[in-house]
């Protein structure tokens, strides 16, 4: 049914509406399964991405999750404080800091992948395999259509 505006349009018809309702799910399901390690979403995708490149600062963290580099550094100080976590600085930058992870953090991704995907599984219940596909496909191409790092980064 078209709208004269946008304005009119219900909030069932708002493309928005669904993707933050899903993006609520999905964090809500990553956070249960996580709880027992005592890991936020944010510092898992953070051990993620630190883990998959080897160039990762806190401000590509920021950068490659969509937040502000403030939230990334906290989530650093506090990941480091837990021993999951080395930074050192840059030789050539010293405000620039690098990210490394410990033996300790890469012992404890294999059981946080185990637990993030049993989120997957539960969010892609009854999700054809092939829509399931279709879908991050169109995420992938709408969040790296948007600048900054893209799918192809990860």
């Amino acid at each position: 049914m078209p709208y004269d505006s946008e304005h009119q349009r219900p909030l069932a018809d708002q493309l928005g509406y669904w993707i933050v309702r899903l993006a609520q799910d999905v964090k809500a399901a990553h956070g249960r399964h996580l709880h027992d390690y005592d890991m936020t979403p944010t510092q898992y995708w953070i051990l993620k991405v630190i883990r998959q490149r080897a160039d990762a600062t806190p401000s590509a963290l920021a950068a490659v999750l969509g937040i502000d580099r403030a939230q990334s550094t906290r989530v650093v100080q506090a990941l480091a404080r837990r021993g999951l976590v080395r930074r050192s600085r840059d030789g050539n930058d010293q405000r620039v800091v690098h990210l490394e992870l410990t033996g300790k953090a890469r012992e404890l991704l294999t059981r946080l992948d185990g637990a993030v995907g049993r989120a997957e599984r539960e969010l892609a219940e009854g999700l054809p395999e092939a829509r399931r596909e279709e879908l991050r496909e169109l995420l992938k191409d709408r969040v790296g259509s948007r600048g900054g790092w893209g799918p192809a980064d990860l």
